[in-house]
């Protein structure tokens, strides 16, 4: 029993490896979060922190996260993404008594851990703490961005910047969205989005099935995307 207990830890580990601010700590200290670590599968569209009192960090490994506030008048607007870049879940509970909720936009794994570990831990070490405190940083400047981006510019620039978002998050391939998330962190009708996707396809740049886009032509689309592609400093390196 024990040694299948000691497979299922390296697997953990294995997998908790795959975003970028864990694999950053010493083996000791990662080897110290271990028991406090949980490997969950998130769903697309899924609502991961909707429990109040239950709050909890996530560092996604395939996941792709966004924290998106629901305003009262129905409208809503994505904060940023977060990938296996980074941890996300910071905000609550006061996030969520603005409305704001964590949500998976693309279907995936990510590493869990309940809030008081998670802070603990990182008061133990000045790595993480580094890392997280980095993480905030960016959650606020990437919010500001947004913001200014929803006001100013079409929803074809800011659809095409957030397919550019995500295609780099997840390193290419079809990206596995669906147009109710997509609308949710643009912060619009679902038929508007599917508009803007008629449009796309009638350019060639994009060919989409259900729930399910691939990017066919990048230049035109990051020629489309508005400058704030560049400037929101998301994604991982290219």
């Amino acid at each position: 029993m024990a040694k299948a207990r000691r497979g299922r830890n390296s697997l953990l580990l294995e997998s908790a490896r795959e975003n970028r601010i864990l694999q950053a700590l010493p083996r000791d200290e990662l080897a110290a979060m271990e028991s406090d670590l949980t490997l969950v599968e998130c769903r697309a569209g899924q609502v991961l922190d909707s429990t109040p009192g239950e709050d909890r960090a996530y560092f996604p490994t395939s996941a792709l996260l966004s924290p998106i506030a629901f305003l009262p008048d129905g409208h809503s607007i994505a904060t940023r993404l977060v990938g296996p870049e980074g941890v996300a879940g910071l905000y609550a509970p006061a996030g969520r008594e603005m409305g704001l909720n964590l949500i998976t936009v693309c279907g995936g794994e990510a590493i869990e851990l309940r809030r008081e570990a998670f802070w603990r831990h990182v008061g133990q070490s000045a790595k993480l703490s580094r890392a997280v405190a980095g993480e905030m940083s960016r959650a606020v400047t990437a919010f500001v961005l947004l913001v200014a981006c929803g006001h100013f510019h079409s929803l074809e620039q800011r659809g095409s910047r957030l397919l550019l978002n995500v295609f780099d998050h997840l390193g290419g391939g079809p990206i596995r969205i669906s147009q109710q998330v997509m609308a949710d962190v643009l912060g619009v009708r679902r038929g508007s989005v599917t508009s803007m996707m008629n449009i796309l396809r009638t350019r060639r740049i994009v060919e989409s099935r259900r729930n399910e886009v691939v990017v066919v032509d990048r230049p035109a689309l990051e020629q489309l995307s508005c400058d704030c592609y560049g400037m929101l400093g998301e994604t991982p390196a290219r």
